[in-house]
């Protein structure tokens, strides 16, 4: 009996044969290669052990990583033990397991970015809460001694007029010798700085303004050819200058009081 096509079509050759033969095979083991979800979870399986286990020496790291590699078909693990610890301490070990070196390395680049971000975030606040606890307990200490701060500045007014008044010639004579002591960083405060730093210390910038219109009220410029604007500012410019020779003693100590004067142009 004439079976058509069976007796009339030509069989396979071996060569063809192979080929049909091995391409369900490869099928077979692309469609058996391990899921996302299959491979993620051998990554935080493996990540576990790595992290649970203690004094796990860097060998069994190393060896732990290249199995969890091998078995989601991942490239080799070909690094110590640093690079595993370090991606513990970003969370990035499930990371490391799952991705190529190039894709690692921008991954941890970018938690180190993040990390560090959030470190000078922090400091700026802790920064700025600490100052805002310095002003606060240095406005606090001012209003304190405020009205001790005012009867000195009474008795400076009262001198002040009182000395230009009747004694111009010889107290103009003497502001002149302190503004060039001053100028060549010499001065009665060189004497005794810690008493004159005291008197001044809780002053504002709005007291020594007022010393300045008594000079003027006085007609010091007329009587003295005198600057007394020039004298004023450097004068406490000076005394915030010895306020900061220990920077760091006077901010940690909330003692700043005079730290408006160092700015004075």
């Amino acid at each position: 009996m004439n079976i058509g096509w069976v007796k009339n079509t030509p069989l396979p050759s071996n060569e063809n044969m192979k080929k049909i033969i091995f391409l369900p095979i490869l099928f077979l083991l692309v469609a058996c290669g391990p899921s996302d979800e299959e491979k993620q979870n051998v990554a935080i399986i493996t990540c576990n052990i790595i992290s649970e286990t203690k004094n796990m020496d860097p060998a069994t790291k190393i060896k732990e990583m290249n199995a969890a590699r091998e078995e989601i078909k991942g490239e080799p693990y070909l690094f110590g033990e640093d690079k595993i610890n370090e991606s513990l301490e970003y969370d990035l070990c499930v990371n490391l397991v799952l991705m190529s070196e190039t894709e690692y390395e921008k991954v941890l680049l970018a938690a180190k970015e993040e990390e560090e971000r959030k470190i000078q975030e922090e400091m700026s606040e802790m920064a700025e809460e600490f100052e805002r606890k310095i002003q606060e307990e240095m406005r606090r200490k001012r209003a304190e001694n405020r009205e001790t701060t005012e009867s000195d500045i009474a008795d400076m007014k009262g001198f002040v007029a009182g000395e230009l008044n009747n004694n111009a010639e010889q107290y103009c004579d003497l502001l002149k010798v302190e503004y060039e002591d001053l100028l060549q960083f010499r001065s009665y405060l060189d004497e005794n700085p810690a008493q004159s730093y005291e008197f001044y210390k809780y002053w504002e910038y709005e007291d020594s303004v007022e010393i300045v219109d008594t000079f003027n009220e006085n007609n010091l410029e007329q009587k003295c050819d005198f600057n007394i604007e020039g004298y004023t500012r450097l004068l406490f410019q000076r005394l915030g200058d010895y306020e900061y020779f220990d920077e760091d003693e006077c901010f940690y100590n909330g003692e700043c009081y005079l730290d408006w004067a160092r700015n004075l142009e």
